[in-house]
């Protein structure tokens, strides 16, 4: 019989096969449980370098999976500053307006972030919000406004500049100007939906990397915290920017500090002959994205409203 390298006992052992929690203990080797059973059972893979926790009446159960996140929209929301209270407003007007009240109260935070606007809520006949609104009240930092439905970003000329959106969209033939609508003098507007939107992710700037990096690490912690010890993150990302979006848990990885599993769906689409040529290189990033804590799951792409979000 072999011996294990930890041993974790306690009176509520939930295995999620038997209904009700019961005593005795679990045998771990490696990231394997060897075996779950009573305390008479356990003896035999204890050895003498087992590390043995008795953890008294507290509940071991299997972790969490949470089965469909988004990881970096989370970490914004759980640890940025953030402006609040976008889905309450009424109109294009009202949110920037809130928008202004925010960075005047916080002028430190160099990159303002909100979420919750929503179309809907503006109205019978409502008009895409542009960057002209967020001009008018914050002409000197990049804003990025994510919808309620995460479907969409609205951006000031800021964000629109520091993400490189001008001559990423031109290149995308994918990205109709319904998704990513321009003015009459051919400039983007600064709304951004689906695929559109995901590309606000891949911005460059020093700050702003190292402060994502940041939130994912609160993050990881913070779900474990809560028993999650997998997520899946239904990213939708275009395979041109994985690398920049998952370079935060990575580099956890690489230091031994990730303490999920990531389960990725990466984007291809909108459904047709694209599929097959963003799978395949999809599957290039497998020796980054392709280990036991990080890896690439599926694809994800969307049957409908890809192409049009009237």
């Amino acid at each position: 019989m072999n011996k294990v390298n930890l041993v974790l006992i306690s009176s509520a052992v939930f295995d999620s096969v038997q209904d009700t929690p019961f005593p005795g203990a679990i045998a771990v080797n490696g990231n394997k449980i060897e075996f779950i059973g009573s305390l008479e059972e356990i003896n035999k893979y204890v050895g003498t370098e087992t590390i043995v926790k008795d953890f008294g009446d507290k509940l071991i159960m299997p972790g969490f999976c949470d089965g469909h996140g988004h990881f970096d929209g989370l970490a914004n929301k759980a640890f940025a500053e953030v402006v609040s209270g976008l889905e309450d407003q009424c109109s294009e007007e009202d949110c920037a307006k809130t928008v202004k009240e925010f960075a005047e109260n916080n002028p430190h935070v160099k990159r303002i972030s909100g979420f919750g606007w929503m179309l809907t809520n503006w109205g019978s006949n409502p008009k895409r919000p542009t960057k002209k609104s967020l001009d008018t009240v914050v002409p000197d930092k990049p804003v990025y406004l994510q919808s309620g439905d995460g479907h969409a970003m609205w951006l000031n000329s800021k964000a629109i500049e520091e993400c490189h959106l001008e001559e990423t969209i031109r290149n995308d033939p994918e990205i109709t100007d319904n998704l990513a609508p321009r003015d009459s003098n051919g400039n983007l507007t600064g709304f951004f939906a689906e695929k559109a939107g995901s590309y606000t992710h891949s911005f460059k700037d020093v700050d702003a990397a190292k402060q994502r990096t940041e939130y994912h690490k609160k993050l990881v912690k913070l779900l474990n915290r809560y028993g999650i010890t997998g997520f899946t993150d239904a990213t939708m990302m275009p395979h041109d920017a994985l690398a920049t979006y998952y370079a935060p848990l990575k580099s956890m990885e690489n230091d031994n500090d990730l303490t999920i599993r990531c389960y990725i769906w990466a984007g291809v689409g909108p459904a047709g002959s694209a599929d097959t040529e963003d799978a395949v290189k999809i599957r290039s990033y497998e020796a980054f994205l392709g280990s036991d804590k990080l890896r690439i799951a599926g694809i994800k792409s969307i049957m409908d409203g890809m192409g049009s979000c009237d």
